[in-house]
């Protein structure tokens, strides 16, 4: 049980930094596909990141609900960046 987790978790930190490699390269559309599929794994940090593209728009449209439902994602996970900015987009009213 240790090995698979071990190794999903090796998946998604490639799966992250492919995304920032993408990023780099202004590949935009395959960052968000890479940050979602990490995010879809369980891995925390890409909720996060995925809710900040949503949120200003980089590579995808920008979407403050689903950003916040991203965010969200992170705090119930334990990033606290998450929760400070699912807070401050409740309090913009979405």
């Amino acid at each position: 049980m240790k090995k698979i987790v071990f190794i999903l978790v090796l998946l998604l930190g490639v799966s992250l930094s492919d995304g920032y490699a993408e990023h780099n390269k202004g590949n935009k559309q395959k960052e968000s596909e890479l940050y979602k599929k990490a995010c879809d794994g369980g891995y925390v940090r890409g909720c996060y990141i995925l809710g900040l593209l949503y949120d200003i728009g980089d590579g995808v449209k920008q979407n403050k609900q689903k950003a916040k439902e991203l965010y969200g994602k992170a705090c119930d996970r334990g990033l606290n960046s998450g929760c400070e900015s699912y807070k401050f987009l409740n309090e913009q009213g979405y």
